[in-house]
């Protein structure tokens, strides 16, 4: 997931899957073999949203131990750096929107895990910045 934050708004997509279509979440997806985490954040973020970003840091890192492949998710958070906003849809979402926070609780969201997690960054916006981040190759 990635948290796209900029004048007091956040970046979220309407989804174009079948299970949960028109519903609102914040733009996300899987890292692709040989991708790093701020390369899958930036690609991600485009292909839903239009927008391209500067990826600046890790702000959490969720661990699902009920998942049987024991999914982990990444909450990335970047900058606008450029792009244009989606307005037509496609295979990866509806479109994409700026919210301030009070007009989420009257979207459609995907889970009410984005409310929490959006709380949590307003409260405490530390990060892991970027830069310290490595990825290493296989082997290593």
């Amino acid at each position: 997931n990635v948290i796209v934050f900029e004048e007091d708004r956040f970046l979220l997509i309407q989804e174009a899957k079948e299970s949960c279509q028109g519903l609102w979440h914040l733009p996300a997806g899987g890292i692709l073999k040989g991708e790093s985490l701020p390369k899958a954040a930036i690609r991600e973020v485009a292909e839903e949203s239009g927008i391209i970003i500067e990826p600046m840091g890790l702000f959490e890192v969720h661990r699902n131990v009920q998942d049987p492949h024991e999914l982990w998710r990444f909450i990335v958070v970047g900058k606008p750096a450029g792009g244009k906003l989606k307005k037509n849809p496609d295979k990866e979402s509806l479109q994409a929107d700026w919210f301030f926070m009070e007009e989420l609780s009257e979207l459609s969201l995907r889970n009410n895990m984005i409310l929490g997690l959006l709380k949590r960054y307003l409260a405490n916006p530390k990060i892991i910045p970027m830069d310290a981040y490595h990825h290493f190759v296989a082997g290593y």
